[in-house]
């Protein structure tokens, strides 16, 4: 398992009394996969996507929806998804008369 450098740009400081130095930004060991497994895994990911994307209802689904196949990512932004979400909240609740 590898150790990277993870870059925080903002950081809460704690006010405890205490001065802190802040070290390197390291994640935890064991987090960040080795790029052979990362590779790896991806495969799988892309064989998997079409059939989970078939199997999933996206009126019934609004996050991690997989973008198009000539998109630079796998998924629409966790904002975009969101915005959807919230259009469903307003049009459902529209119906109910809320």
């Amino acid at each position: 398992m590898a150790t990277g450098e993870v870059p925080k740009t903002f950081r809460i400081p704690v006010a405890d009394g205490r001065r802190r130095e802040f070290g390197a930004n390291y994640s935890r060991p064991g987090s960040t996969l080795p790029p052979r497994d990362q590779l790896f895994y991806q495969a799988l990911a892309d064989q998997a996507a079409p059939a989970i994307d078939r199997a999933t209802d996206p009126k019934l689904s609004f996050i991690h929806q997989l973008a198009g196949a000539k998109s630079p990512t796998m998924f629409h932004s966790s904002r975009a998804c969101w915005n959807v979400l919230q259009d469903a909240n307003r049009v459902h609740a529209r119906q109910r008369g809320i």
